[in-house]
């Protein structure tokens, strides 16, 4: 993209889902990244393909955060959040999505394993990557939201992984239903 072809470069470089939306139509492009600010800084020289030919007609684009995720959110999370906005503004029908989401979901990758029980090179290779996007995401943080950053030891992180794998969830989804739970016994 010419430099000029986005009209807002958000300051935002944290988390979360964006759109790039064409100010003539009005057409959506849906994303995600664990630095937004970064990704758009970047579609500016290599734009979406399913882009360029409005891009070439002169058409402008404007950035939309859509959802700012927390620091501790995984890839997981972040895909699913991505998929939800593609399926609620049907970007692959009416935008320039060409898929639901970049990556498979932890149910998919879980099922391909089946297919691959008896290749222990591809079963380690799918469990890797599930492992890698299980881990929280922790970008380098912002100073003016340093007070939203935590860190914890890796103890601690295996201890809660644990417990958030026999309740069904993820890290960060156990993480936020234990906090309210806690505040909610506070509060009472």
């Amino acid at each position: 993209m010419k430099n000029d072809t986005i009209t807002n470069i958000p300051d935002y470089d944290g988390i979360g889902i964006y759109a790039l939306i064409n100010n003539q139509t009005g057409k959506m492009y849906i994303g995600s990244s664990q630095n937004i600010r970064r990704r758009i800084i970047q579609h500016r020289s290599s734009p979406p393909s399913a882009m360029k030919e409005d891009i070439q007609q002169g058409n402008t684009f404007s950035v939309k955060i859509l959802e700012m995720l927390p620091y501790g959110c995984n890839q997981f999370d972040m895909f699913s959040r991505e998929s939800h906005f593609i399926q609620y503004y049907d970007t692959l029908n009416k935008g320039y999505n060409r898929a639901k989401t970049t990556c498979s979901t932890k149910e998919e990758l879980l099922a391909s394993l089946e297919h691959f029980k008896n290749n222990s090179e591809m079963s380690n290779y799918i469990k890797n990557i599930i492992s890698k996007r299980e881990c929280p995401i922790y970008a380098k943080p912002d100073p003016n939201n340093a007070s939203h950053h935590i860190s914890i030891d890796a103890a601690l992180f295996s201890l809660i992984k644990e417990h958030a794998q026999k309740h069904g969830e993820s890290v960060n989804a156990f993480i936020i239903r234990s906090v309210n739970e806690t505040m909610e016994r506070d509060s009472e």
